[in-house]
Parts: C-alpha cells; structure tokens; sequence
C-alpha cells in the first residue's frame, strides 16, 4: 500500500531543491516553486493563472494573462529546471515535487522502497549511521559499527541503506528528517560508544525519520563487542519489525 508522504518530508524536499546548484541562480523560480508548494499544502487547490502571475510573480493588479504570457512561459522554465535537477542532483532523492494538473504543485515518492512505506518484501528500511565514538575508543567504534551491519544484514529482515551512503552522512550535520528523506530510510540509528576499562558502552537511539522523534532504544555495556552489536542489531529488527 502506497504511504502517504508525511508534510515534513514534503518541506525537507523542497528546501533542498530551492538551496540546490540547478536553481542558485533562478530567483524567480525559487519564489514561484515555493509560493506553488504553500498553496498545494494548504489547501491543494490549483491556483488560477491571474494568481500565480500576482501573488507569486508579482504582477500588477492589471495583470491580464490572455494578453501577457509570463505566467506560461515561468512555469515552462520551473518544469524544466525540476526535470533537470531530479534527472542530476537530485536524482537519489525520495520524494519529488512535480507539476500536476494546471498550475497545481504535487509530490510523489520517486523509488518503490520508500512508496512501500519504506519496506521491500516486508523489510523495514533503515540507516544506521556510524556511533559517535568517545576519547580513545575509535577503533572498537569502528568494530562495533562494523559487526551491527553484519548482523542486520545476516537477519534478513531489514532494509540496510548502504554503508558507504550511511558513512557520508555520518559525517555530516544536518536534521535527521533530511538524512531519511534523501536516502528513503524510515528509520535512522545513532548512538555513542564509551569505554571504560576492558568493557564498552553503547547508547543507541532510534529516529522515526519522518518526524524525527527519538526513543532511546537500549544502553549496553560489555567486553564482547560483537556480543554487543547483536544484541542491538536483534533489537533494532523487533523495535521496527514487530512480531505479528
């Protein structure tokens, strides 16, 4: 069953198409894709020609759009700079925003997994960024972050979103809401690694991707690294694939 694309994706979506290098120097077409997306999720009514040419592209109120045809001409321009972006930059985005029925803005999942509710044959997908690693604990970090994924991987039971896409986000900062949306993870893991002694500590929380909200998902400790990560790893699999 098809999801229903939850309004803070739709808004990471749009921002990260309105800060992108395909419209950094299209003015207008930032504040008439903006001005389209706000009417469509308001209340989803298209908007008039006379509208978009007074409202969005600030025409007089003499505006007359069987004579003038700017508003035409713009949004031809905005359909394809949207097609140049999602076929470039934007091309491993989740959601897209296309142009509907007249001048009416709508958005669409743009891979199967993340339609699906962000599940393949069932699966639960998931991006599991790497742990945030304590003063001298980056290689047992490394290991642990290494066994989760063979661990999760082995169960069969989620969507692992690659490692090498999970790494570059790591790596950066940015609202975790962004992170799901641009990968099409329902879900994202983050956590620390602390050692004290022989033993390590891991604290693991567990992001909705479409809201944001954090539960903390478990606080372990233990010499047995790889012990540790599956026992993360078979929580995280019950926590987003609950038992029938």
């Amino acid at each position: 069953m098809k999801r229903e694309i939850p309004n803070e994706l739709k808004r990471a979506s749009l921002e990260k198409v309105l800060e992108s290098h395909t419209f950094a120097r299209a003015e207008q077409m930032r504040r008439l894709l903006h001005w389209l997306v706000d009417r469509a999720m308001e209340d989803g009514t298209p908007p008039s020609e006379y509208e978009v040419g007074r409202d969005a592209l600030h025409r007089p109120e003499s505006f007359d759009p069987q004579t003038d045809s700017l508003v035409r001409k713009e949004m031809n321009r905005l359909r394809a700079k949207l097609k140049l972006y999602y076929s470039s930059e934007g091309n491993c985005d989740s959601v897209c925003i296309r142009s509907g029925d007249g001048y009416r803005m709508a958005f669409d999942w743009a891979h199967p997994v993340a339609a699906s509710n962000g599940q393949t044959n069932g699966h639960g997908s998931l991006l599991v960024l790497p742990l945030n690693a304590g003063d001298g604990c980056t290689e047992t970090a490394e290991a642990f972050y290494e066994e989760l994924l063979l661990h999760i991987a082995s169960s069969g039971k989620l969507h692992l979103i690659s490692q090498t896409t999970a790494r570059m986000y790591g790596q950066s900062f940015g609202d975790v809401r962004d992170f799901a949306a641009k990968t099409g993870a329902e879900y994202v893991m983050e956590g620390t690694l602390r050692t004290k002694g022989d033993a390590a500590q891991v604290t693991i929380w567990l992001v909705n991707g479409a809201t944001g909200i954090a539960q903390q998902l478990s606080r372990l400790a233990g010499n047995d690294v790889g012990h540790l990560a599956g026992q993360v790893a078979q929580l995280l699999v019950s926590r987003i694939q609950p038992a029938n």
